[in-house]
């Protein structure tokens, strides 16, 4: 009997259980490759579907029997034949293919909420099992799948010796041995769902591009960008070019983890992107991975990177336009998710800490499946002092297995390096650490601002902070308030209009906006500035890190210090003001922060250290050293994201390690380093603590464009969401509650949810208030 996979509907051509098992393997094995796994990769894929060799499923496929989706269970099959065959001689080589296998289709707990062996209840069963043993041959004969798996378990023998070598405790190991097996489950889901996509399709939709011809390509269009800042001989783009060219030479050198401790306005975007490609091209890497903590970062960064790397080989991924549901594998929901689903190809990407964050520990499939793409990748981690503290020692362990076992190379970018060597979980970054060398020189030339504190016992109403920047945009011609929250900066706002003439330019900037606007609004700022006409911005955090603009005063609500560094940063940023200006602290007492503890505590660490008065330079790299010290100090215990499972605390890295409640509790007598609450972990994962939705907006007629292409009858939907990230809001539940109230969303055909008109306003973005509603008042 010929056992089909998937048929595909339009010409019901038939995908047989062979064809597509040793598809994925191909696929699958090629992705391991790149971290030393490539028989492990292609023995989870050949096996992967091995359950499917039944009457039952081949029946319930081609529509002959009544079954319904989920009726014939085929993800046990191929892990119980690999427990029974090899389980023995290969224990700890069988129970991790056993594991990918079962969860091909999304992870599970190993030890689960109920305190019981997830693994053991699926091995023991047994349907359709007889026939699945005795058609097993059809795609891989005895013998060779004896082979692969001899030569799968040397490879997970080095590995595993790696993995203990960086592990100082148990609970190390087993998260690292954990990370290890999501890393093998990334490359089977996306090798799995590719094969199934390019059938149903008859698309081979993945564009093979030349990494060495690209390297080049993107060397020469960085040198022709940076040769026209050579010719400057002031001191500032001198140093920016001394800074360039140590990122360029430091790639000679194999790296793990470096820090590229760069002043703010040093140029570190380009310096970063100059030694990720000469590090590719010297070292044979795969991919470079820019991340940035803030859309504003990556709206501008991005325009940067591809420029340099060009449309073609280049991705800026921030959203997942279309919610990732649980699709089934072979229905057309599924077909149409795969075209469109982002899934990290491109050799050069873009993207948010969220996303890079959530790929590491989400256990939404579409993030698992971008994992594997992080191997032999250089990941520039642009304000790396911005990770949630939460996430603190997360990050810390991933790192360290992404640069010890995944052959990637890490760049921490700062101006304000946090001290994630000195946590319980520290990172392990190399003994040649700083890319530049001795930073002392850069930050003494690019010494251009002077931090005020201007901190009161009785802190500002919004009106007295209202007068205070109005006396210093006076002073000054321009300035630049940052404040803490949303509806403290629409406050400001309100309050700066009604203070200022027609002929004062009063820009608000909100996550409120789409990226395209943010996009205009800066462009809108800059040229006010390069003009010398009277400009206010009013914005919150969004734009103090990382953002090329120069205003000749700041005043900050005070927050944490690297926030005020940051923020100087914006400020007198090229020197061209040929003085020192000044950046202003100032605590909002209406501001509320009860919500906001990591702002509040990092507030009240800075308002200590200035009322210590130990600290000359409040913008010096120790200075900032010594502010992260005494906050992990301080935070010590809230590191490692904590929880409640089953009504007891916990930590994420607990769920992800040993998960000591559930194991202690359970009967299970397997491996204590393989029983991780994958699932659970993943589903209370967030980098943000908030429930949102992500909506397309109608900015502008290109968005209105895209929108109306979007509600259209299905064809291809993928690069209409590539092109859709510009016009995208991250919308809180609270406001999309009250945004369905007013009828103002709508899902279109590709899935994606979509703003109507009246409700986006040309000022503040997203607007709860009905534009034609208030016109009917007046």
């Amino acid at each position: 009997m010929e056992f089909a996979a998937h048929i595909r509907e339009e010409d019901n051509l038939v995908q047989t259980v062979k064809e597509h098992c040793s598809n994925t393997a191909e696929l699958c094995g090629k992705y391991c490759s790149l971290f030393g796994a490539e028989n492990i990769g292609h023995l989870q894929g050949i096996m992967h579907d091995a359950g499917k060799l039944t009457p039952e499923f081949n029946d319930y496929i081609r529509r002959k029997s009544n079954a319904k989706r989920g009726d014939v269970d085929h993800s046990y099959a191929g892990a119980k034949y690999i427990t029974e065959m090899f389980g023995e001689e290969y224990k700890n080589l069988s129970l991790l293919i056993s594991h990918t296998i079962i969860s091909h289709h999304g992870l599970h707990d190993w030890v689960d909420s109920n305190c019981e062996d997830y693994f053991k209840k699926r091995i023991l069963t047994d349907q359709n099992y007889k026939s699945v043993v005795e058609n097993i041959e059809s795609i891989i004969s005895k013998n060779k799948l004896s082979e692969l798996v001899k030569k799968a378990n040397e490879e997970y023998k080095a590995i595993r010796k790696k993995i203990y070598s960086l592990s100082k405790n148990k609970e190390v190991f087993a998260f690292y041995l954990g990370s290890f097996e999501r890393l093998l489950q990334s490359a089977l889901i996306a090798a799995d769902r590719k094969d199934t996509a390019d059938f149903m399709t008859g698309d081979l939709f993945d564009e093979e591009i030349d990494e060495e011809k690209l390297w080049d390509s993107m060397q020469e269009r960085l040198n022709n960008k940076l040769q026209l800042f050579a010719d400057k001989k002031d001191s500032i783009s001198l140093q920016r070019k001394s800074i360039s060219d140590r990122c360029a030479g430091f790639a000679k050198n194999k790296v793990g983890v470096c820090k590229l401790i760069v002043p703010t306005g040093g140029g570190k975007t380009l310096s970063s992107l100059r030694f990720a490609i000469e590090y590719c091209k010297e070292h044979s890497m795969k991919k470079i991975i820019y991340t940035a903590p803030f859309m504003s970062i990556l709206e501008q960064n991005s325009d940067e990177i591809r420029g340099v790397a060009g449309d073609r080989a280049f991705t800026e991924h921030h959203s997942n336009v279309v919610a990732d549901f649980d699709f089934g594998e072979d229905s057309d929901e599924c077909r149409k998710y795969e075209l469109h689903a982002e899934r990290w190809d491109s050799p050069v990407i873009a993207t948010t800490m969220v996303q890079f964050l959530n790929t590491l520990f989400s256990s939404k499939t579409s993030c698992v499946r971008r994992m594997h793409q992080l191997c032999k990748a250089v990941i520039i981690i642009d304000e790396v002092q911005s990770i949630p503290l939460k996430c603190v020692n997360l990050f810390n362990l991933a790192v360290n297995f992404l640069s010890n076992i995944c052959g990637a190379t890490v760049v921490l970018c700062s101006a304000t390096q946090p001290v994630s060597e000195e946590t319980k979980y520290p990172m392990i970054i190399d003994e040649k650490s700083s890319m530049t060398g001795d930073y002392k020189q850069d930050f003494e030339v690019f010494k251009r601002t002077e931090i005020i504190s201007a901190i009161t016992p009785f802190g500002f109403s919004f009106d007295e902070a209202a007068n205070f920047c109005f006396e210093k945009f006076s002073e000054e011609g321009n300035l630049l308030l940052i404040v803490n929250t949303k509806s403290s900066a629409l406050k400001m706002f309100e309050l700066m209009k009604a203070k200022c003439d027609a002929n004062t330019e009063i820009i608000h900037l909100s996550t409120n906006m789409c990226p395209q606007h943010r996009r205009d609004k800066i462009k809108l700022i800059r040229m006010r500035l390069s003009e010398k006409k009277p400009v206010i911005c009013i914005t919150t955090q969004l734009i103090e890190a990382g953002v090329d603009i120069s205003f000749g005063c700041v005043v900050r609500s005070c927050a944490g210090l690297d926030n005020a560094v940051q923020a100087a940063g914006r400020c007198n940023r090229h020197g061209e003001a040929g003085k020192i200006c000044p950046v202003y602290l100032i605590n909002l007492r209406d501001e509320k922060l009860l919500c906001l503890r990591e702002i509040s505590v990092s507030k009240g660490i800075t308002e200590h250290m200035i009322d210590s008065g130990r600290f000359d330079d409040l913008q010096s790299v120790d200075t900032v050293s010594e502010y992260f010290r005494i906050l992990y100090k301080s935070e010590k215990d809230k590191l490692s994201y904590n929880l409640t499972d089953n009504d007891k605390p916990s930590t994420m890295i607990d769920l992800l390690s040993l998960n000591k409640e559930r194991y202690e509790v359970s009967k299970k007598t397997s491996d204590p380093l393989c029983s991780q609450a994958f699932a659970t972990a993943g589903r209370l994962f967030e980098v943000i603590d908030s429930n949102t939705i992500d909506v397309i907006v109608p900015y502008d007629s290109d968005a209105e464009n895209i929108i109306n292409s979007l509600n259209k009858p299905y064809q291809s939907y993928r690069q209409l969401l590539k092109s859709a990230q510009k016009y995208i809001v991250s919308v809180y539940s609270g406001t999309e509650k009250k945004l369905l109230e007013n009828n103002a969303l709508y899902m279109t055909q590709s899935g994606a949810v979509t703003l109507e008109k009246a409700f986006y306003d040309d000022k503040i973005g997203v607007n709860l208030e009905n534009k034609e509603h208030e016109l009917l008042m007046f």
